[in-house]
């Protein structure tokens, strides 16, 4: 098998130190342990492994983990390196909800919608609203997407 780095360059630095080892566990993913060791694009840690294991541990393309494979995975310092280039690529997965770059058709959201809106104190319900909402999808701007509600 071919290691499957990607082409960005120096993303991911191979380094002569000693290699820290984790034993992947049952149901883990790439996603999982990246979220756990606070790095914010798995894809990176599939390159850091690839660019440092045997090749019977290669990572493919999916991501596909075994149960008890050997992840090298990296320390704190080029965790917080890698990190720095995930954001200048702007490729971070952690931060896309506050920057509004989730990848969706926003014409999808078309139609109806019926909102109901309930105000209760201590378990009683004092009122309660209910209205329905036409959202249609108008034009996507430079400036942003152009919708109407009725």
């Amino acid at each position: 098998m071919k290691k499957n780095i990607s082409n960005r360059g120096n993303s991911v630095q191979e380094s002569d130190s000693a290699v820290n080892l984790y034993f992947v566990k049952q149901g883990e993913t790439l996603e999982s342990i990246s979220w756990d060791l606070n790095l914010e694009n798995y894809e990176y840690l599939r390159e850091y492994h690839n660019a440092r294991c045997s090749p019977l541990d290669l990572i493919p393309g999916d991501g596909t983990l075994r149960l008890l494979q050997k992840l090298c995975i990296p320390s704190s310092d080029e965790i917080q390196a890698i990190n720095r280039t995930i954001r200048q690529n702007g490729e971070s997965l952690r931060y896309l909800l506050p920057e509004g770059n989730i990848p969706f058709d926003i014409s999808l959201v078309n139609g109806d919608y019926a909102v109901r809106q309930t105000e209760s104190d201590d378990g009683v319900q004092k009122s309660e609203y209910a209205y329905e909402l036409h959202f249609t999808y108008v034009k996507e701007e430079e400036e942003g997407i152009m919708c109407s509600f009725q």
